[in-house]
């Protein structure tokens, strides 16, 4: 509870609080795997998503802690914890709102791509094994949290001014499609 009430406190300007946030969160996944020789997966993943469930969701700017906030986010996708099922189940709405809010305000979008593109990737490595084609509940719910805001991205970017003779413009129509396609699928 305590490390909880730590995470929770929010500081706009470089603190000593702040500094000791940003190593807390640059260690934490590097202990996933001493705590699974001593506790469940189920218990590790619950404490885990506890603790990063206490970050504040919002990305702003003036925050020296997003983008420590979000490397851990991805350290934690990349970790054997992460990659067992059961636990992934646990830890995949925490990861999805913290992502989510990233992605809303538009920063580090580098970094959301590759933690999206890991989380993805263990997804179609869980289905390939599968002998039918299954859609599963995680395909489902990251959909869910981020098809909106990630179709948004898309036009944000390939709306932007673009070098002459290339024709990347997307229309909202195209959006809608996509969104409504998916909603009958």
């Amino acid at each position: 509870m305590s490390i909880r009430f730590f995470l929770s406190q929010e500081n706009k300007i470089t603190s000593p609080v702040t500094q000791t946030q940003a190593v807390f969160l640059r260690t934490f996944p590097a202990v996933y795997g001493e705590l699974l020789k001593i506790f469940t997966v189920r218990e590790v993943a619950g404490f885990v998503r506890e603790t990063l469930g206490s970050l504040p969701a919002t990305a702003r700017a003036e925050c020296p802690l997003e983008a420590v906030k979000l490397h851990c986010i991805a350290k934690t996708v990349e970790s054997q914890l992460y990659t067992n099922t059961e636990s992934r189940c646990i830890l995949l709405p925490v990861v999805l709102r913290l992502l989510q809010a990233h992605m809303q305000e538009q920063r580090d979008l580098v970094m959301c791509a590759r933690i999206l593109t890991s989380m993805l990737s263990l997804v179609r490595k869980y289905d390939s094994t599968a002998t039918e084609p299954v859609v599963s509940e995680e395909v489902d719910l990251i959909v869910d949290s981020l098809l909106v805001v990630l179709m948004r991205t898309i036009l944000e970017i390939t709306n932007r001014p673009q070098a002459a003779g290339t024709n990347m413009r997307l229309q909202f129509q195209d959006i809608t499609v996509c969104v409504f396609i998916r909603n009958i699928a």
